[in-house]
């Protein structure tokens, strides 16, 4: 598994494997709450691969670790890593919620073995694909039952970065795009 054969894989980790290049991508990329709370100048990339055989050929791609900032919202932290976990997709892949919840799951059972905190993880998917994103952003979206079932049932939504939909030429995004490309 040392090996990724998948050029657009190897451009995906090579670029976002430098924190510098993260910090640019994810001051474009999150959602305002996330954005808001994230400690940008504690990023680090986490190098630990949650791998399974059903993914044998799916990295969890980057993982990206950092603090929050305290419900006060001012500069202080709080003791609580987040974890960004960034996959990415070159096609739609209606399997990404499955996928994503089990590298979720992995790191979660880590934490348990190692008798730490649950820590937060915000799944973030990458898409580069040509196609329209047509995949549900919400795990309980998925399926088909009553209102009243739904509560019930496990959900957890992702964060989509969708290049096709992304101007690089607005001021906000225009370090991301001098960065990355």
């Amino acid at each position: 598994m040392d090996k990724i054969n998948n050029v657009h894989d190897k451009f995906f980790k090579k670029t976002f494997g430098d924190p510098e290049n993260v910090k640019d991508f994810l001051k474009s990329a999150l959602p305002e709450p996330i954005g808001n709370v994230i400690v940008l100048s504690k990023i680090e990339i986490d190098n630990t691969h949650y791998v399974s055989n059903e993914f044998a050929e799916a990295f969890s791609d980057i993982i990206v670790k950092t603090k929050m900032k305290a419900a006060d919202e001012e500069e202080s932290e709080i003791d609580t890593d987040i974890y960004i976990l960034f996959e990415h997709k070159s096609y739609r892949d209606t399997e990404v919620c499955i996928q994503l919840l089990h590298y979720m799951y992995l790191m979660w059972q880590k934490d348990i073995d190692e008798k730490k905190s649950l820590r937060v993880i915000i799944p973030l998917v990458f898409y580069h694909g040509s196609e329209k994103w047509t995949v549900p952003r919400s795990f309980i979206e998925q399926f088909t039952v009553a209102k009243g079932i739904k509560k019930y049932l496990l959900d957890f939504r992702y964060v989509l970065f969708d290049t096709v939909k992304w101007n690089f030429k607005t001021q906000k995004n225009k370090a991301l795009g001098h960065n990355v490309f």
